[in-house]
């Protein structure tokens, strides 16, 4: 074999072997938001995850609110899409901005806020923003930023009334 059989050989061992890899983990994960998404329904879950996981709903859950409590506190659509953005461009690509992801939830002041920027995020990049949190590597169930953005998640209240 001459230099550049082996080195064809080589690259497409690396691209058969990449390509092995994205499709396990995309597998794993979609099991993963499954559970998730089974925990949204009462079947179980992570337990920690059904304590907010319906705010990730988005419109469903600022209408449950709004029909209880009409004069509940909303976002302009200034800060809805900034924090979108923010959101976006904090998870998206190889390497998730941890930090950022968890900054933009504790700048929130409501789980409201965080369904408005949530329904944004679902309607822009046809993503549930959740499931885009829970794909991510370093916000697995059990990790210390998942720990973290689940604490910054509890401590919000459920929504202000403007007086």
């Amino acid at each position: 074999m001459d230099k550049r059989q082996i080195i064809n050989i080589t690259i497409g061992s690396l691209v058969v072997g990449s390509i092995g890899y994205f499709a396990y983990t995309k597998i794993r994960n979609a099991k993963e938001i499954k559970f998730i998404h089974a925990a949204l329904e009462g079947s179980g879950g992570y337990g920690t995850i059904k304590d907010f996981a319906n705010v990730f709903q988005g419109n469903a859950y600022i209408d449950s609110i709004k029909n209880k409590y009409p004069n509940v506190i909303l976002l302009v659509n200034d800060a809805i899409t900034a924090n979108r953005k923010a959101l976006y461009n904090a998870i998206k690509g190889v390497g998730t901005d941890t930090d950022e992801v968890k900054n933009v939830f504790r700048n929130l002041k409501d789980k409201v806020q965080i369904a408005q920027v949530a329904d944004s995020y679902q309607r822009n990049y046809k993503t549930n923003l959740l499931d885009a949190i829970m794909d991510e590597f370093t916000f697995r169930s059990g990790s210390e930023n998942a720990d973290e953005l689940t604490e910054i998640m509890k401590s919000k209240p459920d929504f202000r009334v403007a007086g």
